[in-house]
């Protein structure tokens, strides 16, 4: 029979799960807090079975990936950081736009926080929050691109956008598309 089970995807610490992530496919993270120093086991259980729960729930024409398809990796945070940066890039008339949107998110709290957008070598201040512990907060922000450089498989060009959380005039966490 086809077992009931979901794909799942989950974390642990020391053989505490710290989360679990139900779909195939798509990424998430889990936070472990005041982690002391020294040795330490993080362990990542996937399972890519068929089951009713899923949209994958059916044997089908192609090979059903298992595993882990996506880059890990561990960071050391602070007492906030942030999280899902989303760019849209749209045309308004003539001129490109960059929508941004990124998440602050509260480990033990701070105050005087600001979010930046740093975008063709220009800063813009998404806004200021203080977050406590466990709290989230989202920012958003729609700049002109002043020189948008068009994607073409004769010239591949990316721009940048970073996003930056200070706290008290110092940088303490960033993301980078």
């Amino acid at each position: 029979g086809i077992p009931a089970e979901p794909l799942f995807r989950s974390a642990s610490l020391d053989g505490i799960e710290l989360g679990r992530h139900e779909g195939a496919y798509t990424g998430f993270s889990v936070l472990a807090a005041d982690v002391k120093p020294g040795e330490h086991r993080l362990a990542v259980e996937v399972d890519n079975s068929f089951g009713e729960a899923n949209a994958l729930s059916m044997p089908n024409d192609y090979m059903t990936y298992g595993g882990i398809t996506r880059s890990c990796r561990m960071e050391k945070i602070g007492s906030a950081y942030l999280s899902h940066l989303q760019l849209i890039p749209y045309k308004s008339g003539e001129d490109w736009m960059l929508e941004v949107r990124v998440r602050l998110n509260g480990v033990s709290g701070i105050t005087s926080s600001e979010v930046v957008c740093i975008l063709e070598g220009t800063e813009r201040i998404l806004g200021e929050a203080s977050v406590g512990a466990g709290m989230q907060k989202e920012f958003r922000g729609r700049f002109p691109v002043r020189s948008p450089r068009i994607y073409t498989p004769e010239n591949p060009a990316f721009t940048y956008v970073r996003c930056v959380l200070r706290e008290n005039g110092k940088d303490i966490d960033d993301l980078i598309e």
